[in-house]
């Protein structure tokens, strides 16, 4: 079983959605901010924005259209279903009595401009397509997350702020955007937990001392919610910075508690510092195993089809040779100094080496070969059914592949040209070593 492409057609699909939606998103945006300050400053009397009201108004219609008869939405991609019917019915439950809502004109229908804050009911659809978003685009989840705080952030300052705005009086000494900008300063400052003091409450006026408690309140858990992300935000952004610095931390406790003699800190400090900084401290193998057969079948191949290209006996080898030899395959990483195998060891692998470089040595330990990136080695024992027939050394940290035995055997027997080409280079080998 194979996971399932999106097709042209669906990924049309998924960046229409995406881009209509990302439409009714800024339009939203733009009610959530006019609409609270017209309470304040009627703004929508104002050619420019009266215009793109009426534009709100036929945005909100179409989406209701699109929902109910339009494209598929995310789910349907995800499965490769289209089911409009399906769809239909879940917007009806779900949305569809919010979006009409926030559609109808119920200020100018009961003469109240209060009513127009029902338009608003759009918010949570919003909340959800960015939700979505996060989780669907994930190479941009940290991006996204910090744009979806800050964008929270400054529109629950702006309705605070319009909020205090209708329970003071407006200073006529002075401008309407200056007594909006001191209004936001008394949001910010307040919600942030700052306070500094020099806007405060009228203390003869009951609903102004209810609505700042009520602000100051909120502000504790804004606080906290804006700092948690942020720190969510840097450490999930270098996960593999976070898992270095805990491994040397782990490092420096072994040290103090079982002294280890300098040169072993040194090694084991590298190690881990090679890991951070070109495997980006991330074991691929684990994640693999969390995935089901048909998706770990996928990335497997998908993870290593580069690797295998750059080895010299598989180029050009078919898509079948690729798919099965990728699942073989198991990284291995070696340190420099370390040997591979020695002269004389029962071999139970071969090797391709990614990247790196080794040495061949003889019984004497004279140097006589050297393994480039993208040769492959211990081949020998494994058709010959020989001991190794020389020692390996890292010069260098190695990225290696090994085909196990028993998986080598299923290889060769699956695919005879690729097995030939090997035991023509291994007969070679061992007449030269």
């Amino acid at each position: 079983m194979k996971i399932i492409n999106l097709a042209p057609s669906d990924t049309a699909i998924y960046l229409f959605n995406n881009g209509w939606n990302l439409i009714v998103l800024l339009t939203t945006s733009f009610l959530a901010i006019i609409l609270p300050l017209d309470l304040d400053f009627e703004v929508l009397s104002h050619p420019t924005i009266s215009v793109l009201n009426k534009m709100a108004y036929v945005i909100y219609l179409i989406d209701i259209f699109i929902c109910l008869f339009g494209s598929a939405n995310l789910i349907s991609i995800v499965t490769n279903q289209y089911r409009s019917d399906l769809i239909s019915k879940t917007y009806l439950k779900k949305w569809f009595l919010l979006d009409i809502l926030s559609l109808l004109p119920f200020h100018i229908i009961f003469n109240n401009p209060y009513l127009m804050l029902l338009r608003l009911l759009k918010i949570p659809k919003v909340i959800g397509f960015m939700q979505r978003l996060k989780y669907f685009e994930v190479q941009y989840t940290t991006t996204i997350t910090l744009l979806y705080s800050l964008f929270w952030l400054v529109h629950l300052s702006h309705w605070v702020s319009c909020g205090w705005l209708k329970l003071i009086k407006h200073d006529t000494s002075i401008d309407d955007f200056s007594n909006y900008i001191r209004a936001l300063y008394w949001s910010i400052t307040t919600l942030t937990t700052v306070g500094f003091g020099d806007v405060t409450p009228d203390m003869n006026d009951n609903y102004q001392l209810i609505y700042t408690m009520i602000v100051q309140l909120m502000g504790i858990g804004i606080y906290g919610y804006v700092i948690g992300n942020v720190v969510g935000i840097f450490s999930q952004d270098d996960p593999a910075k976070v898992t270095y610095l805990d491994n040397i931390e782990k490092l420096r406790i072994l040290i103090r508690s079982r002294r280890l003699p300098p040169q072993l800190q040194r090694k084991i400090r590298d190690y881990f510092t090679y890991i951070w900084q070109n495997r980006l401290g991330y074991n691929e193998g684990d994640f693999l195993a969390k995935l089901p057969e048909n998706l770990r079948f996928d990335l497997n191949k998908h993870l290593k089809n580069e690797i295998i290209e750059k080895i010299d006996i598989f180029r050009g080898a078919g898509e079948d040779f690729i798919e099965e030899v990728a699942m073989f395959l198991e990284p291995e990483l070696i340190t420099p100094g370390d040997i591979i195998f020695e002269k004389g060891d029962v071999g139970g692998a071969m090797y391709f080496l990614v990247s790196g470089v080794l040495e061949v040595l003889d019984e004497e330990g004279n140097i006589i070969n050297t393994i480039q990136n993208g040769q492959f080695f211990g081949e020998i024992a494994l058709f010959m059914k020989t001991p190794r027939t020389a020692t390996i050394k890292s010069v260098t940290y190695s990225d290696l592949y090994k085909l196990k035995k028993e998986k080598f055997d299923t290889v060769i027997s699956n695919f005879p040209k690729i097995a030939k080409k090997i035991k023509k280079e291994a007969i070679l080998r061992q007449k030269r070593y």
